[in-house]
């Protein structure tokens, strides 16, 4: 299991102790470095609207380049490739739409001849944008609070899915080595995000009973999982007449994409 005792949920006092956008790039370099002589390939999972490809823009540099636009809607595979000497980096972004493209894509990424390192699985605490048909279905005629409950209980069946073809690629490859689970857009729950880490990492939720569920059946030696909060683009989140306002400036995302670079390279590092 990797020392988790330097990532936090919680924002530090001190401003000064806040990630800036190079040193977000310096540990991107690093990433690179430490792990020269490795390829290090990522699946990246979870339901529509989670935020997977702006998360992973903001993981591989592109979000910070000029003139940067959010994507669109995910209907295929995405491979997003970052080279060094020595190492190469690919995160691989499954569709989130049910979809025969998106089943392609699980079946590309869990495929036993080419297993991949770990996967990075998002989640929203119940803030999915309303991309997906179930999601576009439950805002008809409902309150957000009724909304942000349907989303978490398909979680449990998305998250029920990955652990399931996680196990059977472990039995057979000894691979992925790791789960690492993102809950995104916390600008938007910040004052709750303690409820949100109960849900996800050390809370006895159905969310956690599935990943220990996998860790059992696996064996802790072969399989570790670890949870951390981020967010990317600090959007307001709208259902109706009702809003949430970010509550985070560029400085407080910058401090937990640099965290989760880190636990990235950690947990790398340690598989």
């Amino acid at each position: 299991m990797v020392d988790s005792s330097s990532f936090s949920w919680i924002l530090p006092l001190a401003e000064e102790a806040y990630a800036n956008r190079e040193e977000i790039l310096s540990n991107w370099e690093k990433f690179k470095t430490q792990l020269t002589g490795k390829q290090i390939s990522i699946a990246v999972t979870g339901l529509p609207g989670v935020g997977k490809s702006v998360l992973c823009d903001y993981l591989s540099e592109k979000a910070y380049q000029r003139n940067y636009s959010t994507p669109g809607k995910s209907e295929d595979l995405e491979n997003n490739n970052i080279a060094a000497k020595n190492i190469k980096i690919r995160l691989s972004t499954i569709p989130g739409q049910d979809s025969p493209n998106k089943l392609a894509a699980l079946d590309e990424i869990f495929h036993e001849e080419y297993p991949i390192d770990g996967v990075i699985h998002v989640v929203a605490n119940g803030y999915s944008s309303l991309r997906s048909a179930f999601a576009q279905e439950w805002y008809q005629g409902t309150d957000i609070e009724a909304y942000r409950q349907a989303q978490l209980k398909v979680e449990i069946d998305d998250i029920s899915d990955i652990c399931e073809r996680m196990r059977k690629s472990i039995r057979i490859t000894g691979k992925p080595k790791w789960l690492l689970v993102a809950v995104t857009k916390i600008d938007l729950y910040y004052d709750t995000i303690e409820q949100a880490r109960d849900r996800y990492h050390v809370g006895e939720s159905e969310f956690t009973r599935r990943i220990r569920k996998l860790s059992n059946q696996v064996g802790s030696d072969n399989f570790t999982w670890e949870v951390l909060p981020v967010c990317s683009i600090l959007d307001d989140f709208k259902l109706g007449d009702t809003i949430y306002q970010s509550k985070f400036k560029e400085k407080e995302r910058n401090h937990y994409i640099n965290q989760f670079l880190k636990k990235i390279i950690a947990i790398s590092k340690a598989s």
